[in-house]
């Protein structure tokens, strides 16, 4: 089988899989410079999740009871794969979890006394667990740009992605981004597959919920990729049964990484909703009144979202609580010229219009997106509009448009196929 593999394998792949080990030996060498967020303490705390639930998941469940507590309130609002990642990886190298979650009303030395600040070792070890998982993503990210643009522009494509400052900073942190990365990569490339299956298309939409629940933007490019197959026609009752297999892979997944909902489904899923909705109202109207708005509206978070893109330097926090303990950390990370080069106007512009030529190219039906007005095309243009919406609802803070990057990064690419174009028809070839 990796003989068979070996030999589909052309220089382009070659260059591709060199790239993502450079890229590796870069993303190890700094992990402990990349600047502590107290968020990483609660999901290495909170990885405890991973050895409850090989030892019954039902201790997990919610009972029903109110107010929840504050794990239970965790289970109910966030997405539980990074817990399990960093829970795994600590099991794996008998790292001990967390004493105590992070107090946001207490001091750096409060937390500290306290036993919620991790150590070197246990940040490492989260950190490496979730970057692997990077990688991972980045490995199924390339063949998925490669089934609709040129080998070279797809490895352009991939270095945009694996070198963009906010991945180098959320991507290696102990938290949700890097998990979110592999989801979103995974679903792009079992939904281009040439013989898509809804169970595995299913399964990665699963696992990117599970991931962060701003994955769901790539529902309709799913819906999409199970009904229209390349070459095939399929009647009506066919389409409805594979979108039923997709959407049942999807749930699956979803309900056994989440006992939380097991024992009182309904309640939880509603109370959950009710948790979540609270806490986005109060970050908003927090976030509003440190910019001095009384709304953070769609257009403000709109040009955040653009400006965090594709402008802005990284953001190593969302609040100012730990400003003075992190400062030095930070100073020293944003020393170094890799680790916020889209801060430079010039470069962020050139990026964001060649990402509005490939978006404006490949909607005009231009020549040379391979399979042009194809399901392949149109799934990418779905998960670009789904994730932008989906990015759009909650706050504009800059680690929550990371599930558009590897979409930018794609378009960014395609934005060069006009010039490629024109060096010769040889250069479509993969």
């Amino acid at each position: 089988m990796m003989e068979k593999i070996i030999r589909c394998l052309d220089w382009k792949d070659w260059l591709a899989l060199g790239v993502i080990a450079l890229l590796s030996l870069l993303y190890f060498n700094g992990l402990l410079s990349v600047p502590f967020h107290p968020d990483e303490a609660t999901q290495i705390y909170m990885s405890k999740d991973a050895s409850l639930y090989i030892q019954g998941p039902l201790s997990l469940s919610w009972e029903g009871n109110l107010p929840l507590t504050a794990e239970e309130r965790y289970r109910a609002i966030d997405a539980p794969l990074s817990r399990y990642l960093i829970g795994t990886a600590r099991g794996l190298t008998s790292t001990p979890a967390l004493v105590s979650d992070w107090d946001w009303s207490g001091s750096w030395s409060e937390n500290e006394a306290a036993g919620a600040l991790p150590s070197q070792r246990q940040l490492l070890i989260a950190r490496c667990a979730c970057t692997v998982t990077l990688l991972a993503g980045l490995l199924f990210y390339y063949p998925a740009v490669k089934k609709t643009l040129p080998g070279l522009l797809a490895i352009f494509s991939l270095i945009l992605l694996g070198l963009h400052p906010l991945i180098l900073l959320h991507g290696r942190r102990a938290m949700s981004e890097a998990a979110l990365v592999f989801g979103v990569a995974f679903f792009l490339w079992a939904a281009l597959q040439d013989k898509r299956s809804p169970w595995l298309i299913g399964l990665a939409l699963g696992l990117a919920l599970n991931a962060k629940h701003t994955a769901i933007g790539l529902l309709p490019a799913g819906l999409l990729a199970v009904s229209l197959l390349p070459k095939e026609e399929a009647s009506p009752k066919r389409i409805a049964g594979r979108i039923t297999r997709f959407l049942l892979a999807a749930g699956l997944i979803v309900a056994i990484l989440n006992p939380f909902y097991w024992k009182t489904p309904y309640q939880a899923l509603q109370t959950g909703l009710q948790t979540r909705i609270t806490l986005s109202a109060r970050q908003r109207a927090d976030h509003g009144q440190i910019l001095g708005l009384e709304e953070v509206n769609l257009p403000v978070r709109a040009a955040a979202m653009l400006s965090h893109t594709f402008l802005s330097p990284p953001q190593t926090e969302e609040v100012g609580n730990y400003l003075a303990d992190t400062l030095q950390s930070e100073q020293e990370y944003l020393e170094n010229p890799l680790h916020s080069w889209n801060q430079v106007w010039i470069i962020g512009t050139v990026l964001l219009i060649l990402s509005l030529v490939g978006f404006t190219f490949s909607l005009r039906g231009g020549k040379g997106l391979s399979g042009q007005r194809s399901p392949n095309t149109l799934i990418w243009i779905l998960s670009s509009g789904g994730t932008f919406l989906a990015v759009l609802l909650p706050l504009p803070w800059q680690r929550y448009i990371i599930p558009m990057l590897p979409v930018v990064a794609y378009w960014a690419a395609a934005g060069l196929l006009p010039l490629y174009i024109k060096l010769g028809p040889d250069n479509l070839t993969r």
